[in-house]
């Protein structure tokens, strides 16, 4: 018996029987719980991965299907492949959003912009495509989007909701911009060049001679000349601007009002306008990105493994 204790056999025998006692709970509990998987297929809740056909959908503009197929001359364009499948999803997503304003383009039938091409390309050093829908973009913002075309004077000044509470050196800033703003606005109405206004205002007002700037650029530059200042400033729509009382003004302005003065909230200076011309007077109200976002409406993300993608 004490033989069988030490022999090879009963060792062996007390081993299975302790990884039979280990495994087969384990076993038990595996079966009875198996691993949950999400929707999507994968452990852990982890997103999808993309793995299209060329017939694959991705999305839906104006209710018609765009599928990865559809993308190929752009990714060619884009990454340097003829394959859009082979492209990772973030990818798709841009060559999606480039797909979409281009078409978007192309319905506003601009005509010929050849002249626009050659100058994108000359100025830009774009080619093909990438400078043919640059030229349209630019061609309809410039024809299709309200422009203010104008001349300003401005101010700005650290904000001081009390100004009575404000030292004197303060005080006395807000009082010569005050005054600087009223003599920019009866010399625009006389039709005195915006260049000779702000260098007339350096020497009448010295304490505000830093902060002035003429169409939103500061004029303290040492190499000012008049060159520099009397081509006046295009000012597009955009209703983020609204509580900005220069532009609230500015979009109010008609071809036919006069110059017009504007204080800044909590007395922070302010702005004389003078329109020179108003483009495009019955476009659209918007700014591209604006507009472009709401022709945008009926695109529609439908593949799952892009829509959480920003």
């Amino acid at each position: 018996m004490l033989g069988f204790l030490h022999s090879k056999k009963f060792w062996g025998l007390i081993i299975l029987l302790v990884l039979l006692f280990i495994l087969v709970p384990l076993v038990l509990v595996f079966v009875a719980h198996p691993v949950k998987q999400n929707p999507t297929g994968n452990v852990n809740g982890k997103a999808q991965t993309l793995t299209p056909t060329a017939n694959t959908e991705l999305a839906t503009f104006n209710g018609a299907p765009i599928k990865v197929n559809d993308l190929n001359s752009l990714a060619k364009e884009q990454y340097g492949t003829s394959e859009a499948k082979n492209l990772t999803p973030n990818n798709l997503n841009i060559l999606l959003n480039i797909y979409v304003e281009r078409k978007i383009l192309d319905s506003q039938n601009l005509g010929d912009v050849s002249t626009q091409i050659a100058q994108v390309e000359k100025t830009t050093g774009l080619t093909g495509n990438l400078a043919k829908y640059e030229a349209i973009r630019e061609k309809f913002t410039a024809t299709g989007i309200k422009s203010w075309i104008i001349y300003s004077i401005d101010f700005w000044l650290p904000p001081v909701e009390d100004l009575s509470q404000a030292s004197p050196e303060r005080q006395q800033q807000s009082t010569d911009v005050n005054n600087a703003l009223d003599f920019a606005k009866t010399a625009l109405q006389q039709g005195i060049p915006v260049f000779n206004i702000a260098t007339q205002i350096v020497k009448k007002y010295p304490s505000i001679a830093q902060i002035l700037a003429v169409n939103s650029l500061t004029f303290n530059n040492p190499t000012n000349n008049k060159a520099n200042w009397n081509n006046p400033v295009a000012y597009y729509y955009n209703k983020n601007n609204l509580d900005n009382p220069f532009y609230k003004t500015l979009y109010t302005i008609t071809a036919t009002s006069p110059v017009t003065k504007v204080l800044n909230d909590g007395n922070m200076g302010g702005h004389v306008i003078k329109i020179v011309k108003i483009n495009n007077p019955n476009g659209i109200l918007d700014n591209y990105q604006n507009w472009l976002k709401n022709q945008e409406s009926s695109f529609v993300i439908t593949n799952n493994a892009l829509k959480n993608i920003k």
